[in-house]
């Protein structure tokens, strides 16, 4: 029969064992996510930049049809 002391014990142990092999996965995920970092710097990078370059010419679009509708509608000006 397995006393209380005992189970206790391989709980413990299996729990040092988890810990050990989580540990051991952690570093290699690290160690992973760190080559693939250097991979995706350049693209990561480029995309942010062309995100706030659109971002910066879809206002000045805005601002320039504001303008035209200002013009035509308000002060009631030919187009053409």
């Amino acid at each position: 029969m397995v006393t209380r002391e005992e189970n206790v014990l391989d709980t413990a142990s299996a729990n040092q064992i988890a810990f050990e092999k989580r540990k051991h996965r952690e570093k290699y995920c690290k160690h992973w996510l760190k080559t693939l970092q250097k991979k995706v710097a350049k693209p990561i990078y480029y995309a942010a930049l062309m995100g706030i370059s659109q971002g910066l010419l879809l206002m000045i679009q805005a601002a320039l049809l504001a303008f035209i509708l200002h013009s035509l509608l308000i002060n009631k000006q030919s187009f053409f």
